[in-house]
């Protein structure tokens, strides 16, 4: 006589659906635009952003944690961005 053997529960979280592909070519909006070479005045209190002269007035640009300290008193290149969803900004691009 044959005894069923129970097999055991799987334990743990279920997998993770995966998403669909879609292989439909979608063309990327080009939403920077370059702005020029402006001079770093100061850092920002959050190391994230810097200040930048711009038409007179000192806008915050958007530039890596590591490099923002050692851009003062130096131009670097801006681009704006223009997110779908939220307000535009400027960002440093690295030469």
């Amino acid at each position: 006589m044959k005894t069923k053997t129970k097999t055991p529960a799987r334990r743990g979280r279920p997998p993770k659906a995966k998403p669909e592909v879609n292989d439909s070519h979608v063309e990327p909006q080009d939403n920077t635009t370059y702005e020029g070479d402006y001079l770093v005045i100061r850092t920002c209190p959050n190391p994230n952003w810097v200040m930048v002269r711009m038409d007179g007035e000192a806008v915050p640009v958007k530039a890596p944690p590591r490099v923002s300290h050692k851009l003062v008193g130096k131009p670097i290149k801006v681009v704006m961005i223009r997110p779908e969803v939220g307000e535009q900004f400027y960002e440093y691009m690295p030469s």
